[in-house]
This record gives structure tokens, C-alpha cells and sequence, in this order.
């Protein structure tokens, strides 16, 4: 199954993709992971891996006096979920960094209208975007995975790191593995 779509990220980018077959297809229940390319598919609420996230990074942000604001809504991704996991920590725990004492470092999950999902981690740092090899590692992995990275940075503002990876294709109900 293929799918052309059209994203449109919040920071007003657009970006026209072609996604490959969706490894994540052949997944049913009783099959909770896959192999494909190499990676380790699972399906993974957003929510949690935010959750795990948020908690893995809040004792660095409770020590700096950094606002930590999670906003996470359930959306199922089919992700190979070691590298991604990693990614995201390394942008969040960067944020949390950059972020001026006193100041929140905000963290929003979303499924977008497509059943894609949309992550935003926003900082309030002064808005140099040094992300290093962060970036550069998480980009890899997100477009690893048929998604888009991009990060926009305003001056006194901060800097927001914006992720989109594509809906997992539904089953077959046929299907069963």
C-alpha cells in the first residue's frame, strides 16, 4: 500500500512526501513487532513514550528551575522505538539546557488530521538553535522512519524542534497474522 500526502507542521512549512509501504502494515495484535530495514517496528502510544520522556528529564529540570509542560494526547505510532526514544531525549534534555532559569520548556504530542503524529518541544532559550549533533542525529532517525524534522529559532524567544511522522496504515480486519 502506498500513500502520497501532504504535511503541513504548525510552524507553517510544507513538505510534499511519497511514503514507502508501510512496514508497519503487517502488524496484528498478536504480532506486537516487526523487522523492517533493519529497525525493530513497534506500535507505541505517544502519549507514554512522552510520559517516559517527561520523566526521565525532570529530575535535570527540577535542578535548573525549568518548567517542564507536557501536552500529550493518545495517537498509536508504529516506531522503531529505541533510536526515536533516544532522539527525543536528546532534543528534550537540550531544551531543558537552553532554557533560562525560571523558564518552561514545553513538550506537545498530537495526532495530526491525517492519524500522523505532531511533537513539538519548545524551549526559552535565547535562540542560538545550537543543537549540534542532536539535531542531526534526530533528523536521521525521524526521516529513518518516513518523517520530517524541522526547527525554527527566533532571537530572545527560543527555539522549537518540530517532528512529524506518518500514520501507521491500518489492518485488514482479514487479517490475522
Amino acid at each position: 500500500m502506498w500513500t502520497e500526502l501532504e504535511v503541513q507542521m504548525s510552524l507553517g512549512a510544507t513538505y510534499e512526501w511519497t511514503l514507502r509501504e508501510d512496514p508497519c502494515a503487517c502488524l496484528a495484535p498478536n504480532r506486537p513487532s516487526t523487522e523492517a530495514d533493519g529497525r525493530k517496528l513497534t506500535k507505541v502510544d505517544a502519549r507514554d513514550l512522552a510520559r517516559e520522556l517527561s520523566l526521565r528529564t525532570r529530575p535535570r529540570a527540577d535542578a535548573k528551575n525549568v518548567d517542564l509542560i507536557v501536552y500529550a494526547t493518545s495517537c498509536t505510532v508504529c516506531i522503531d522505538r529505541e533510536p526515536l526514544a533516544h532522539a527525543l531525549l536528546g532534543l528534550l534534555e537540550n531544551a531543558i539546557e537552553a532554557t533560562r532559569r525560571g523558564f518552561p520548556v514545553v513538550m506537545d504530542v498530537r495526532e495530526d488530521t491525517n492519524g500522523g503524529l505532531l511533537w513539538h518541544i519548545q524551549d526559552s532559550g535565547d535562540g542560538s538553535a545550537d543543537l549540534g549533533a542532536e539535531a542531526g542525529h534526530a533528523r536521521s532517525v525521524v526521516e529513518s522512519h518516513g518523517g520530517v524534522l524541522h526547527v525554527e529559532s527566533a532571537p530572545g524567544v527560543g527555539t522549537t524542534v518540530s517532528l512529524w511522522l506518518p500514520a501507521p496504515i491500518p489492518l485488514s480486519p482479514a487479517f490475522d497474522g
